[in-house]
């Protein structure tokens, strides 16, 4: 037997729900909630801008490994920008090129790039848990 359920949510004094509740994503939103789903262009720049600025700022790189390190970084994004369609084995070579030349700098970008909103998803997150395991 499959009956159908009612139910009647009130949250103190906001908006009350009743009927059929889809509740799948285990949020329901109210009037005067704000949800943030995916960081805008700008924002993600600044994210990516505070990766280039610690390695300017790293003490132990030449200006060239500074240069090359930021190529590589310029890379890593142009390359995320196709998401699931990026190519794994390009960005694993720059993880290990970064890795070579400052491990620190390896680990901002992958807690970077593996950031929810950016909205990578798995993906990021298995290249990351690669990329440090091989580093």
């Amino acid at each position: 037997m499959n009956k159908k359920r009612k139910f009647h949510i009130n949250s103190n004094g906001g908006p009350v729900f009743t009927g059929k509740v889809d509740n799948r994503q285990g949020i329901i939103k109210g009037r005067s909630d704000t949800y943030i789903t995916g960081l805008q262009k700008d924002e993600i720049s600044k994210l990516y801008k505070s990766i280039i600025e610690k390695i300017d700022q790293h003490p132990k790189l030449s200006d060239d490994d500074k240069s090359d390190a930021k190529k590589e970084i310029e890379e890593i994004r142009q390359e995320l920008t196709k998401k699931e369609q990026a190519n794994e084995s390009f960005l694993m070579r720059r993880f290990r090129n970064l890795a070579r030349m400052a491990p620190d700098i390896l680990e901002v970008t992958l807690a970077t790039i593996s950031h929810p909103a950016l909205g990578l998803g798995l993906f990021a997150k298995k290249l990351a848990k690669k990329a440090k395991s091989t580093a």
